[in-house]
């Protein structure tokens, strides 16, 4: 067996290059709720998945026409991969 034990992919961070409008498309337009799992403004709730919005400013990955995202995963012992 895995010593990781995966739990649930906890995170999904994007790049957005103008942040206002991302957070008013993920907020508004597709009614996701504001991050209440973090608390952080730029950051929208996907059941138990946190949905950051990177401003491209702020963010190594710049917004492109192929997906970009990064994945962060919830694991039981995270030491285990040393």
């Amino acid at each position: 067996m895995n010593d990781l034990e995966f739990v649930q992919v906890k995170a999904v961070s994007i790049a957005v290059s103008n942040a206002e409008r991302a957070k008013h498309f993920y907020r508004e337009t597709l009614g996701l709720p504001p991050d209440t799992i973090q608390n952080i403004d730029m950051a929208v709730n996907i059941g138990n998945v946190v949905l950051l919005l990177k401003p491209e400013e702020e963010w190594y990955g710049k917004p492109t026409e192929e997906l970009n995202a990064r994945i962060t995963l919830e694991v039981k012992d995270s030491y285990a991969t040393e």
